[in-house]
């Protein structure tokens, strides 16, 4: 009768420790996925929510800290970015190029800010910027240099709805900013949900100002 060939203990346990590094690995690749936004490649609201959360929870702390640590951001600013009219493109050209102008908006966003910096597609035609160690006199330089580099770009859509021949189009778009430390506060702000929501409510009250400009 035959005997079953013993495998070593050491090299059974080689071969666990290479599995759980596998295991492991594709792990952190299905997690990276998921918090990407499928069309845009930028992040999704949970990474952006994950990733920004995590740098304001180490801000806080800092805050508190008697010693200082160099790797932490001495500020942040949230931008958020609406595509103006956007339901113009998908009405008058389809779904499709509504995505193409998608598409391009972030890829312009991804050529103007730098890789640091937290780009995310937050809903719809809405994206949300986290601008490491910018101030808010920084982030607005910075959104207003984006705004400048958006007005010299034409976006071809060539889609085929009622027949319409290929157009080039300007992407407009409005901001609003909310910073951790804001010179306009005493007291500085490290709750995400408490800037997204400044960062909202002055986008609006942009959008706002504006439609009342196009109608004089």
């Amino acid at each position: 009768m035959k005997t079953k060939k013993k495998i070593p203990l050491l090299t059974s346990l080689e071969g666990l420790r290479a599995l759980a590094l596998r295991q492991h690995a594709e792990i952190r690749r299905l997690i990276a996925l998921s918090d990407r936004d499928f069309l845009t490649k930028l992040l999704n609201r949970r990474g952006f929510d994950r990733e920004v959360g995590s740098v304001l929870d180490q801000m806080r702390a800092q805050a508190h800290a008697a010693h200082k640590r160099r790797d932490v951001p001495k500020n942040f600013s949230i931008i958020f970015i609406d595509i103006d009219n956007f339901k113009w493109y998908n009405d008058s050209f389809g779904h499709a190029c509504g995505d193409v102008v998608l598409e391009k908006f972030s890829f312009f966003l991804q050529k103007h800010f730098r890789a640091t910096d937290y780009l995310c597609r937050w809903s719809g035609d809405e994206f949300m910027l986290g601008l490491v160690g910018a101030s808010h006199t920084q982030a607005e330089r910075s959104v207003e240099g984006f705004m400048r580099l958006l007005a010299g770009k034409r976006i071809i859509l060539r889609c085929a709805k009622k027949k319409k021949k290929s157009q080039a189009v300007i992407v407009r778009a409005s901001f609003g900013i909310a910073s951790v430390y804001d010179p306009f506060r005493s007291r500085p702000v490290f709750d995400m949900r408490s800037l997204v929501d400044k960062a909202d409510a002055y986008m609006y009250e942009q959008k706002h100002r504006r439609k009342i400009m196009w109608k004089r």
